[in-house]
């Protein structure tokens, strides 16, 4: 019986098994085959020395599974016929496979791993394994921190600008001032969904955040571009830019509300506390991308000719040294659609 000798255990002829005995009536309709890499699990009932089939079905390694009892009673009908385990779209269910299918890779670790119950420690490497990739993503300098939330470029810009800001209208400071920690809180909450890939206990929950996290991350770089444009509009003395793109962080109450502070103070009692991460995940992640839909596309209604400012910008953070290209961050601009990115997670 080659890998199932080891469920020859008793010496007498156990009873029949309800399959067993009907198996020779047949199945009521006609079965469809499928093939094993059309499955998740495999399994085949126990088989008493005798030739009986017992009631009790087990994986390619042994670990007990139950099959429907409609379906085992099919299978037994078809001596040595295994059932698999196959994901539909909302379901699961086991279907047939023909013996010759399986009983050639049964000594075939690799095909044995992938269609029998995984171990704990098994699901616990694929879970390191998928943090770690998710991880590099976002922190390509593997230093702990998202490289978008690393240095405050705006800040630097706004320094380096500051004379020539005051000479025009030193109150303008202020409006940038804010708009800095605005700015600053963006990358707090970048970070602090960031760690949370480290605590997460499942790989649907790394995946969530994976998605959070990039639509905070084209957020974050959207109102960087309008900020550093916003910069250059003023001490070029385009003030008609310079005001459509205030009017429009005003609108997101950037300027006169502590409303990222309440956000972020939100998020973290609603899904990120570590005890409730995994109750609320899917609660704490839409509410992320409804807010995201919502300011999103406010700023993404501004009209200007975005890319006008380039060489300014780009000169002046090369200036400070900072890393970032402009051209880049322009590219993420007139690529991204907030109002198409409100995707419902499962």
């Amino acid at each position: 019986m080659g890998l199932f000798d080891f469920f020859k255990k008793k010496e007498t002829p156990p009873p029949l098994s309800k399959g067993a005995m009907l198996r020779t009536n047949g199945p009521s309709k006609a079965v469809k085959w499928f093939k094993p890499d059309e499955v998740g699990i495999i399994a085949k009932p126990k088989i008493h020395k005798t030739g009986y089939i017992m009631n009790s079905w087990y994986d390619l390694k042994g670990n007990r599974v139950s099959p429907t009892a409609a379906k085992k009673r099919t299978a037994e009908y078809y001596t040595g016929a295994y059932l698999g385990l196959k994901q539909y779209k909302n379901s699961q269910r086991w279907e047939l496979i023909k013996p010759e299918d399986v009983d050639p890779y049964l000594n075939d670790a690799i095909f044995l791993n992938k269609h029998a119950l995984k171990s704990k420690k098994d699901i616990a490497n694929e879970l390191k394994s998928k943090k770690k990739e998710i991880k590099k993503i976002f922190d390509k300098d593997n230093n702990g921190v998202p490289d978008v939330a690393e240095g405050d470029v705006f800040s630097k810009i706004l320094r380096k600008n500051q004379k020539v800001i005051i000479e025009i209208d030193k109150s303008h400071i202020k409006e940038f001032v804010k708009l800095g920690n605005f700015l600053k809180k963006e990358r707090i909450k970048i970070n602090e969904l960031f760690k949370k890939i480290s605590v997460s206990k499942s790989i649907d929950e790394v995946e969530n955040l994976k998605t959070v996290i990039e639509l905070n991350i084209n957020f974050f770089q959207v109102c960087l571009v309008h900020s550093l444009n916003m910069v250059a509009s003023l001490t070029e003395e385009d003030l008609i830019t310079y005001h459509q793109i205030y009017e429009t962080f005003d609108k997101m109450k950037v300027f006169n509300s502590n409303w990222q502070n309440d956000f972020l103070d939100g998020i973290s009692e609603l899904g990120l506390g570590i005890s409730m991460l995994r109750r609320d995940m899917n609660m704490m992640n839409q509410a992320i991308l409804d807010e995201i839909n919502y300011i999103g596309s406010e700023i993404q209604s501004l009209s200007y000719n975005i890319d006008s400012f380039s060489n300014t910008v780009s000169s002046q953070l090369e200036s400070i040294d900072s890393g970032v290209q402009f051209n880049n961050l322009l590219g993420i601009v007139n690529t991204l659609q907030f109002r198409k990115m409100n995707k419902r997670l499962q």
